[in-house]
């Protein structure tokens, strides 16, 4: 939706929801609903993160791409997910594996928001268990938070979700970890620093979701919403 601000001629204010009720309350212009990308537009970006410039794309691998971009209906966010996400995976049975997850059948095919979730999921059991556990604690953090990469690697440390592995440092351990959770979109809007090192992260609202989903009741932002009491299961609580 556009809309010319006061005060500051030819200036426009651009509003983003997910939500047709939010539309119907900020906009004074009718709301523009994007649609779904094009069969050849989603093989085309799912072939960019999957493949990239020099993978070479073998014949039984690009076919089963098909019916998994198939499988995305159209989302962008959950093709670049699992293209990310199959990058530096050559066995044709992992990507049979993607194709055939009963996690598609979970929820009813038709909602399409759904589908994305069911691709997001899949991403996150193709992770490693340690890396599983470090971004499903994600949620405790707001939506649209900035976080602070070092402080994050900080809380892993604490937790327990990463140790030192052989003559690596633990703190090198967090870096492959965020790295690896930025490469394949479960993060986004990497900030950097002056001399062009990563400063803060922040992670898509339905990565959130997804984070949330997975812990449960064992993580609390206390602040979004009121509480009589605490959940018996809570293993993390944040204060805002």
């Amino acid at each position: 939706m556009l809309e010319n601000a006061k005060g500051a001629k030819g200036a426009t204010i651009l509003v983003t929801t997910r939500l047709q009720e939010v539309a119907s309350i900020m906009g004074t212009r009718p709301a523009y609903s994007l649609t779904a990308l094009s069969e050849d537009d989603s093989r085309s970006l799912f072939k960019h993160h999957a493949f990239g410039l020099n993978r070479e794309e073998r014949e039984q691998l690009v076919a089963i791409g098909k019916e998994i971009v198939r499988k995305c209906v159209g989302s962008p966010l959950a093709i670049k997910t699992l293209g990310s996400c199959l990058r530096d995976v050559s066995e044709v049975k992992q990507w049979h594996n993607i194709k055939e997850s009963e996690i598609w059948n979970i929820w009813e095919a038709s909602s399409d928001e759904n589908s994305i979730m069911r691709a997001l999921k899949l991403s996150y059991f193709n992770l490693e268990l340690s890396f599983r556990r470090c971004f499903s604690f994600c949620a405790i953090f707001p939506k649209d938070f900035e976080i602070d990469k070092e402080e994050l690697i900080h809380l892993w440390m604490a937790n327990g979700f990463i140790k030192r592995e052989g003559n690596v440092e633990v703190e090198d351990v967090g870096n492959k970890g965020w790295k690896r959770l930025y490469d394949r979109s479960f993060f986004q809007e990497a900030k950097a620093n002056r001399i062009g090192m990563i400063k803060t992260l922040k992670m898509h609202d339905l990565f959130h979701d997804l984070a949330q989903s997975i812990m449960g009741e064992e993580c609390v932002i206390y602040g979004e919403r009121k509480l009589t009491r605490l959940p018996n299961r809570v293993h993390y609580l944040r204060l805002l």
